[in-house]
């Protein structure tokens, strides 16, 4: 009586053990399953980024890009003044299309187009509103500055498309967005014609 009844607790303990590393095993195999599906890819990060940019989802475009380094690498007076007008306006005609990604290793590349207001139309309309200010004898302050900014975007209706290459680099297993001159260029077609009108 006592072998039999130890025999039972014996094969009732195997099968504790068997279904514990069935659980565990199929965790783990939830686990590796879930890491493939939700993967980022280069393509992905840069639809989410612009998508987030575009809605002004600052927090979201923020895991996929520096967004103020994007914002204010249009100009540098908006680190100093009041830009959530102008943030706003800036993207919100933003269309885009990845043509073609490349990795390697930790880097990406990706060929991408995209259509925004044509940046040389928005500079232009912005000047003539600020020289209209100096004209009546009003103050150019930060804010002023911007203000006309925000209200020459909201009027500009050309767009522009171009196509850049733009890189990404891998942080923790999401791809982010590097700000350069190549990605300038893209979310702000013919800003560099304006650099160079300026500069001449």
């Amino acid at each position: 009586m006592g072998k039999h009844s130890s025999e039972s607790k014996s094969g009732k303990g195997k099968k504790v053990i068997f279904i514990l590393i069935f659980i565990i095993l199929l965790l783990a195999i939830g686990i590796v399953i879930d890491n493939i599906i939700n993967r980022q890819t280069p393509e992905d990060s840069i639809n989410k980024a612009f998508q987030s940019i575009k809605t002004h989802d600052i927090e979201n475009a923020n895991k996929h890009i520096d967004y103020n380094q994007l914002v204010y690498s249009l100009d540098e007076m908006m680190v100093q003044g009041e830009n959530e007008g102008v943030c706003k306006e800036l993207f919100k005609n933003l269309e885009w299309k990845v043509e073609n990604t490349e990795i390697n290793n930790e880097k990406a590349t990706a060929i991408v187009e995209a259509t925004n207001k044509d940046f040389i139309k928005v500079m232009t309309n912005w000047m003539k509103k600020i020289i209209g200010e100096k004209a009546k004898g009003n103050q150019i302050t930060i804010d002023v500055s911007l203000k006309k900014l925000e209200n020459a975007l909201s009027e500009t209706e050309e767009v522009s498309t171009v196509m850049k290459k733009i890189n990404l680099r891998r942080e923790d297993e999401i791809w982010k967005i590097e700000v350069d001159e190549e990605l300038r260029a893209l979310v702000y077609p013919s800003i560099d014609s304006v650099a160079s009108a300026l500069t001449q």
